[in-house]
């Protein structure tokens, strides 16, 4: 007869690798912890910008509560008018405008428009994406207006994304159609100044349905809600848990321990038994 124990005998090659793997899905829990509380902080900043009344830029100066503010850092200067409503003044230049391929709206192909627009009396110059247009046949470059003189905008500070993966000839900034007019694949602010040569703000102005000069314009919301991060940190933090539990249970090793009898006991009970009867 043999009694069944059980005995923690841990492997260290296991152990090392599960270490490793607890260490990863712990990292990649808190990092994602981190996501949610940057989203949090990205919602209550869109919230408040959304509510502040619109900026005007007038002459390369920024017009705010009766003071006047030259961006002297464009790119913090974007980056603090990020979602702020602007007003600008000026003059389109359609001569300049970039058609981006592959806007879907509603199930449909088409173009953004994004046209330059020189300030009154400025010298910077501001993109306005003025919106969507259908594609013409067999995606083709649509007829589209640009209204000329001077016009009083209203839109939406956005900083465009480059792609995370860029497929094109460095050496061509797009297909050129209609005069000057280019259609990209895709916009970055970097590209279109070494195409244009223009003295641009570090930025795009998404225009307001209410503002003339636009086409649809229905643009999407920032993608700000914490949540989907805090489910992927406790599925990590799961997972972590996990590796530890079935560590544990393949470390624990059976072992067998004889049973211990005494043939002098078993005798002398045996012998008290055959004395009572």
């Amino acid at each position: 007869m043999t009694l069944i124990d059980a005995q923690f005998s841990p492997h260290w090659i296991l152990t090392a690798v599960v270490g490793l793997l607890v260490a990863v899905f712990v990292y990649l829990g808190l990092w994602q912890l981190e996501r949610a509380e940057q989203k949090q902080q990205l919602a209550e900043t869109l919230t408040l910008r959304q509510q502040q009344k619109p900026l005007a830029l007038i002459d390369d100066m920024l017009l705010e509560e009766s003071n006047l503010q030259e961006p002297s850092d464009p790119e913090n200067f974007a980056q603090k008018l990020e979602y702020r409503q602007l007003k600008v003044e000026g003059e389109f230049l359609p001569e300049k405008s970039v058609l981006i391929e592959n806007r879907k709206h509603r199930g449909k192909t088409g173009f953004h428009v994004i046209t330059p627009f020189l300030l009154s009396k400025g010298e910077h110059i501001l993109l306005i994406n003025r919106g969507w247009v259908k594609a013409g046949p067999e995606l083709s470059i649509p007829q589209f207006d640009t209204p000329s003189g001077t016009l009083q905008l209203i839109g939406t500070v956005s900083i465009p994304s480059p792609p995370v993966l860029d497929l094109t000839d460095s050496d061509q900034s797009g297909t050129a159609v209609t005069g000057s007019i280019q259609r990209w694949p895709f916009f970055t602010l970097e590209r279109y100044q070494q195409w244009s040569g223009g003295d641009i703000y570090p930025l795009v102005l998404l225009l307001s349905p209410e503002s003339q000069g636009g086409f649809t314009r229905q643009w999407p919301k920032p993608q700000v809600d914490p949540s989907m991060h805090i489910g992927y940190a406790l599925q990590w933090f799961a997972f972590a848990l996990i590796v530890i539990l079935i560590w544990l249970k393949l470390s624990m090793k059976k072992r067998s321990v004889p049973a211990i009898q005494s043939d002098g006991a078993f005798k002398e009970v045996m012998e008290d038994m055959e004395d009572k009867y």
